[in-house]
């Protein structure tokens, strides 16, 4: 199933799925370029991509309510200015409730092809974050899997717990962006973290004064999980020591 919105219309016919993206392909094209990409994928094709997105970023106010931007992600059958789109992404069914933070072209695993790597920000507190780094191999559409979030147990106290989402980040502790926009090197890996919560603690706020960190590094069209960390922090964020609970 591809992993956009027009994947339900597998289930049906090839002209649905075709209908589907020429549709989103003609609403995008109303909303300006903000990044243009050409991808050179695994099956050999050289492919245009492009994020588009009607308002700005972070929405704008209107009156007493906020007016959030369309987002929309293209990724077509080549780099032909008539090609059509391949894959479609795109938050206007419901724009105030995600909406793209990143998207890259980036060789992850320094194989000479690129994928198509963007990351979904859900809205709200939790933390909740959709990535996906999309390639195209041996015809088939697909993010990458992995890597497993699974924390072993015994690492959290009993009076501990996790709350909110894993966050993508560019670095380990201490190095990488904790929100917002990332940038990752080709050949490089990503990172996430989670806050550790005390029982009872609100959504906003953790007072553990910890949070845990996991590698995903990528290879062979999968994230493997590398290391576990554990992070002690102080009051202010800033980190006291770092604990390797798995390698």
């Amino acid at each position: 199933m591809f992993p956009g919105d027009c994947g339900y219309y597998q289930t049906t016919s090839l002209d649905s799925l075709r209908a589907c993206l020429l549709r989103i392909d003609s609403t995008a094209s109303a909303c300006p370029v903000v990044h243009a990409f050409r991808l050179r994928q695994a099956d050999g094709v050289l492919r245009a991509a492009e994020w588009r997105r009607c308002g700005s970023q972070g929405g704008a106010f209107s009156g007493d309510s906020i007016v959030w931007p369309l987002h929309f992600l293209l990724l077509r059958r080549d780099t032909a200015p008539t090609s059509p789109p391949i894959f479609a992404f795109s938050n206007a069914v419901e724009p105030g409730s995600a909406g793209l933070d990143t998207v890259l072209a980036i060789d992850f695993d320094g194989d000479h092809t690129d994928e198509l790597f963007y990351l979904n920000r859900i809205c709200g507190t939790g933390a909740a974050f959709e990535s996906c780094a999309l390639a195209v191999t041996v015809g088939r559409l697909r993010c990458w899997s992995g890597p497993d979030f699974t924390v072993p147990p015994g690492v959290l106290q009993k009076s501990e717990t996790l709350f909110k989402g894993w966050i993508p980040v560019a670095g380990g502790p201490g190095k990488g962006e904790r929100a917002g926009v990332l940038t990752l090197a080709p050949g490089g890996g990503l990172w996430y973290f989670t806050p550790v919560y005390r029982e009872g603690d609100p959504n906003c706020c953790s007072s553990a004064g910890a949070s845990l960190w996991l590698e995903a590094r990528p290879g062979a069209g999968r994230f493997a999980t590398g290391p576990l960390l554990l992070a002690r922090e102080d009051s202010t964020g800033a980190i006291l020591g770092i604990d390797t609970i798995r390698r």
